[in-house]
């Protein structure tokens, strides 16, 4: 596991040319920022847990074709989601489960994804799932 990191992964792409076909598995982290993955195509993140400071875990920005499959945060924000998703689309969430605590699980800023498959997830425990509600 990655523990106490300034930031637990930075992916960025540029607007022009995105970052294509990454995955990530297996993967346990703590650190003062998550996991932020920015323009990028085709990603894929497998059984990760996360915990970041006062900010989201995940933040995902214009991120297309994105895929993820059990990853959570064992630490959440009341005040920050777990999952941020900005001007992304073609997004499947599955296998997620919300821990005890969470203000926010899922947030979608910018424009709306036309694409959106959420899948056997368990957020139960979260006060706002999916924000903005209707998605």
């Amino acid at each position: 596991p990655v523990i106490n990191a300034k930031q637990v992964a930075s992916i960025v792409g540029l607007p022009e040319r995105s970052i294509e076909g990454l995955r990530f598995t297996d993967i346990t982290a703590t650190g003062a920022a998550g996991f932020l993955c920015s323009d990028a195509t085709d990603v894929e993140l497998h059984q990760l847990r996360v915990n970041a400071g006062p900010k989201s875990a995940y933040v995902f920005e214009r991120v297309h074709d994105l895929t993820v499959n059990d990853a959570t945060t064992r630490a959440p924000r009341p005040d920050a989601p777990v999952m941020l998703f900005k001007d992304s689309d073609s997004i499947v969430v599955r296998a997620t489960r919300a821990p005890a605590g969470t203000g926010t699980f899922l947030q979608f800023d910018g424009a709306k994804p036309t694409q959106l498959k959420l899948s056997d997830n368990d957020f139960s425990a979260a006060a706002t799932p999916v924000s903005p509600a209707g998605l």
